[in-house]
């Protein structure tokens, strides 16, 4: 739950740009609205990367391959699931204000090396309010990095990481809410650098409305609220051949530039 005044922590020109843009919706794909399931307060996932305590998530909430379109590499929505194929579950609770995820993939070659390997992206924009949060071709670099991910937030998650790596890192200079108690992950598979298998990734994360790189404190964490709609987008990307360019860029927005803007997440609602 929210503990500051996201107002009095936001510098003034992030807060103009944050709060006159009601106008603002997320809205792709159009004329979607996927749920979120709610946990109930003595069933909340254990987070040990086994898919038992999501078993009473019914069957609308799971989100696989087909929703998703490659808008880089050109396959578009021709999916070939023995190549890849995913599931997403997201779930929430309101006492403890978190975005629970179930992430599972099958990939005829997963590959983690040290350098790179494949990402499960993920972008949340709890208030709504949309607009950028990447790329500002009005600021210096120094004020750049710290804007990214600001008001919406963008997760790079190795899946899983290569070896020296961090589980997951965030596209600006938020890197701690990456770690507990802001986020908390766990990983289970059983195979080898470039062979095929299936993954298991859950986790949480804390939706922030203002996420300033001088940490928590300076924050403001968003509340989290029954038949809320927030916008949330996510991104596979699949590697196989090669450690510098991925297979395909599978996004459940079909915008490629859904790692730039929250206008093009889609809306999803909290469950009651």
């Amino acid at each position: 739950m929210r503990t500051i005044n996201p107002i009095a922590c936001i510098p003034p020109i992030l807060a103009i740009a944050c709060w006159s843009s009601e106008w603002c919706y997320a809205h792709h794909p159009p004329n979607t609205k996927y749920p979120i399931y709610r946990f109930a307060d003595d069933r909340l996932p254990e987070v040990d990367g086994y898919p038992r305590d999501w078993e009473s998530v019914p069957q609308r909430c799971h989100i696989g391959t087909e929703a998703l379109e490659d808008t880089v590499m050109g396959h578009g929505t021709n999916h070939d699931l023995g190549s890849l194929d995913v599931d997403v579950v997201v779930g929430w609770n309101d006492k403890t204000n978190r975005l629970y995820f179930l992430y599972r993939v099958d990939d005829d070659a997963h590959v983690f090396t040290e350098k790179w390997g494949d990402i499960f992206e993920i972008v949340v924009d709890a208030d709504h309010s949309g607009g950028p949060y990447h790329s500002f071709a009005d600021v210096d670099e120094k004020t750049e990095e710290r804007l990214k991910s600001a008001q919406c937030q963008n997760y790079h998650i190795f899946t899983p990481p290569g070896k020296g790596r961090p589980w997951a890192w965030v596209w600006g200079s938020q890197q701690w809410l990456v770690k507990k108690p802001w986020a908390r992950h766990a990983y289970r598979c059983d195979f080898q650098q470039g062979e095929p298998g299936r993954l298991w990734l859950e986790f949480y994360i804390t939706p922030f409305d203002y996420a300033s790189y001088r940490g928590a404190k300076y924050s403001a964490e968003h509340d989290l609220e029954p038949t809320q709609i927030i916008g949330l987008s996510w991104s596979v990307l699949d590697y196989d051949n090669s450690d510098t360019k991925y297979e395909g860029f599978w996004n459940l927005s079909h915008h490629t530039r859904m790692d730039r803007t929250a206008d093009l997440l889609p809306n999803f609602r909290l469950m009651p």
